[in-house]
């Protein structure tokens, strides 16, 4: 692991004590170098996406997007823009 990494892995563990407030959070990471700003901007992404990505699966497995299919082929076939969609056969 990389000392960039490790300086922002340590940052974390201190920031996330119970103690802190999220204004003292925001001053810490204000604080950093920008390797280590860098840094922890990728690892907060990266696990933003991931956490996205479940939940989109999630939703693809319960069914919940369902609509976005049949919209999908309902509209496509019809080359319609969404106000003449109505007039699809």
């Amino acid at each position: 692991m990389s000392l960039v990494v490790e300086g922002s892995i340590d940052l974390l563990r201190k920031i996330a004590m119970p103690t802190m407030d999220t204004e003292e959070i925001k001053a810490a990471i204000e604080s950093l170098p920008d390797e280590q700003f860098d840094s922890l901007r990728k690892w907060f992404l990266e696990k933003d996406w991931k956490k996205w990505d479940e939940q989109i699966e999630e939703d693809s497995r319960s069914g919940r997007l369902g609509f976005l299919v049949k919209e999908a082929l309902y509209t496509e076939p019809c080359g319609l823009v969404e106000e003449e969609r109505l007039a699809c056969p």
